[in-house]
């Protein structure tokens, strides 16, 4: 198994960014209207 250099606590990391930005409120509203139909 690949070891991962990235601190997974740190505050910069890529999936901690990535589930940030998933878990905002307006993230989640727009992926919902997009879910019913693309713009």
């Amino acid at each position: 198994m690949k070891e991962c250099s990235i601190e997974k606590f740190s505050a910069d990391c890529p999936s901690r960014l990535l589930f940030d930005q998933i878990a905002d409120k307006w993230s989640m509203m727009i992926l919902a209207v997009l879910a019913k139909e693309p713009l």
